[in-house]
């Protein structure tokens, strides 16, 4: 329902940043698609930014307009809607939500906290390294479904509000994602593009990672030193009521295995696909449906509420629609142009050049899905070929400013949107724009600061 004393002015910004757009795209010449293609975007996240509660009402309304206009057709929706992606967080959210339903979580922090007498800081420690951990292993969306439940469950056992717990969870898991190429589909795309090896993640991108890491864990207890505080004052005085309500084969037990089973066979995808010779993320997308689909039959009526009710639907639509919408840049010869801008910004000079490319990617990823943030700016990247600068460590940079710049906003990662999407899901209002930005600034901005500058340092020593 519209609230006409916050929305209404927030609507009438949210048309004028698409006019805006619209006009100076205009003014720059650009084709009429591309035109089209920009406003409705930057509508998209304006109101993303500004109305959350309408992004999907908003985003049905500009993607159907790209379709009347001529800016996007039925091909090229179904090609950047990112089925795969959509698909994949179905079955993952499904299953997720049946061991929300079965109380699973609850059952699991109440041994975490037993193991860990009550010491409530080596909780949040522990959440926050086995986030980034997680992304690194599986992938940060599979990571955030599960971290959020348990960070959750963590804050009903504590009594606290589970908003600071989600986002530190948030900013674990983006971060953890760039110490693999299977962490986040930022690596993918800069692999492939980059003709990147598994074990050239591990040498270049791997230790810089975890120090980004244990740089947030560190200044996370500082900025978040009272909330932590008075998380451990009540689990040390013994606030979770949660006991598990049997086990074995039948209850937790059972649960345990199977969510067990599904963490590590997510962790062993590749090798998996590779021994089976099944084409690549084939079983990225069978594991969570077979997983879904067992977790459902066991208990068939929970299962099937917790496909109705604990599966974001509006999120996963809203998901397909702004790829498709950001995707009408690209085959309106947006992203060309900008890439040739891009490139000629830096005047040939190395260092200069990193700067804004640095800039220009954190932006971008922090105010876009940072994947279709990379996928218009590796181009970028290839056409520094020839001109003198090194173009090996602008693959690094290109990943660290999307996994790391995406924790700006709340709608630079994936990830970001979906943990706020379960935190509404349970009750919670989601933190606003500016609270995120004051936590996330120093949660971002810090620790690519340092990633980049090791990567700049260690220039002469790359190929």
């Amino acid at each position: 329902m519209f609230v006409r004393d916050q929305t209404v002015p927030r609507l009438v910004a949210v048309l004028f940043t698409a006019l805006a757009a619209a006009f100076f795209s205009y003014l720059a010449g650009f084709p009429p698609k591309a035109v089209l293609a920009l406003s409705v975007f930057f509508a998209e996240i304006s109101a993303t930014l500004l109305l959350w509660a309408n992004r999907l009402p908003i985003a049905f309304i500009g993607t159907g307009l790209l379709f009347f206009l001529g800016a996007l057709d039925v091909k090229s929706f179904l090609e950047f809607a990112n089925l795969d992606v959509i698909f994949f967080l179905v079955g993952m959210m499904a299953f997720i939500g049946v061991l929300e339903e079965r109380m699973f979580f609850e059952h699991l922090v109440a041994k975490v906290l037993d193991a860990f007498r009550g010491n409530g800081v080596l909780v949040v420690f522990s959440l926050m390294v086995l986030s980034g951990a997680l992304a690194a292993l599986i992938d940060e969306v599979t990571s955030i479904v599960i971290m959020t439940s348990f960070a959750l469950a963590l804050a009903r056992a504590a009594r606290v509000s589970p908003v600071p717990l989600v986002l530190l969870s948030v900013f674990a898991t983006n971060i953890g994602s760039s110490a693999t190429v299977i962490g986040n589909p930022v690596g993918v795309l800069v692999a492939f593009r980059g003709g990147l090896t598994f074990g050239d993640f591990l040498r270049w991108a791997t230790p810089i990672s975890t120090l980004a890491l244990a740089i947030v864990v560190v200044l996370s207890f500082r900025f978040f030193r009272g909330y932590i505080y008075e998380f451990s004052a009540n689990i040390s005085r013994g606030a979770t009521p949660l006991e598990p309500e049997g086990g074995g084969v039948g209850g937790f037990g059972r649960d345990a295995v199977l969510f067990a089973s599904t963490v590590v066979a997510l962790a062993l995808h590749h090798q998996l696909e590779e021994l089976l010779h099944l084409e690549k993320n084939t079983l990225l997308m069978a594991i969570p449906f077979i997983a879904a689909g067992i977790s459902i039959v066991l208990d068939l009526e929970v299962g099937m509420r917790a496909f109705r009710e604990k599966v974001e639907w509006p999120t996963v639509v809203f998901f397909a629609l702004l790829f498709a919408s950001v995707g009408a840049l690209e085959s309106s010869g947006f992203t060309e142009y900008f890439s040739h801008l891009l490139a000629q910004a830096g005047g040939g000079v190395y260092e200069s050049t990193l700067v804004v490319y640095t800039v220009a990617a954190t932006l971008m990823s922090a105010f876009m899905d940072n994947v279709l943030a990379v996928a218009v700016l590796l181009p970028v990247v290839e056409k520094f070929q020839g001109t003198g600068i090194p173009v090996f460590p602008f693959y690094w940079v290109t990943l660290f400013s999307a996994t790391i710049g995406g924790n700006l906003t709340f709608i630079g990662s994936t990830a970001n949107i979906v943990a706020l999407s379960l935190l509404e899901k349970a009750g919670h209002e989601k933190p606003s724009f500016s609270e995120w930005v004051r936590h996330s600034s120093w949660a971002s901005l810090v620790p690519l600061a340092v990633a980049v500058l090791l990567v700049y340092l260690q220039t002469p020593l790359m190929p």
